[in-house]
């Protein structure tokens, strides 16, 4: 049985979009990864960050991304979304997030997978320290690997 995400795990919810679909109306897999950075971009916002008044200073591009796939997500379907970061590094760090549905309370994961960025500056894309205000709202929602292991391993 799946619990409620501790609150230092971000948590929020979407509908799959028709064109994110293939002709099987099953979510193309790239997408997936497209649903994490929408929702580390969501996680940020909700800490009253953004990104608009920044993106001349530094920006944070994905160097690496992983997804494991578990089940099909559905066109038009709505999924629950959990993030929460792994790793923070003095230039980097990881996003890790979970894809899931509840139909009745019953909990299906989807997909899960993380995303690592580089902290770089916006004119020459040299790596930087990862700026202080966004470090804030890292360690908000910082856990262990080991803690993010155990959430995922409620649904397998």
């Amino acid at each position: 049985m799946v619990k409620t995400p501790p609150s230092d795990i971000f948590t929020s919810s979407s509908f799959s979009r028709f064109s994110d679909g293939d002709p099987a109306d099953i979510v193309y897999f790239a997408n997936h990864s497209m649903y994490f950075d929408e929702a580390f971009i969501l996680m940020s916002q909700q800490q009253n960050y953004s990104w608009k008044d920044r993106k001349e200073i530094y920006l944070i591009p994905i160097v690496e991304q992983n997804t494991n796939f578990k089940y099909p997500l559905a066109v038009n379907q709505k999924f629950i979304i959990s993030t929460a970061i792994t790793y923070i590094g003095s230039r980097s760090f990881r996003s890790n997030h979970a894809i899931y549905t509840d139909i009745d309370g019953n909990y299906k994961l989807i997909s899960y997978g993380y995303l690592n960025r580089v902290s770089v500056d916006a004119k020459s894309f040299k790596p930087i320290e990862v700026p202080a205000e966004l470090k804030l709202i890292l360690q908000k929602y910082h856990i262990t690997s080991e803690k993010w292991d155990n959430f995922i391993s409620q649904f397998l």
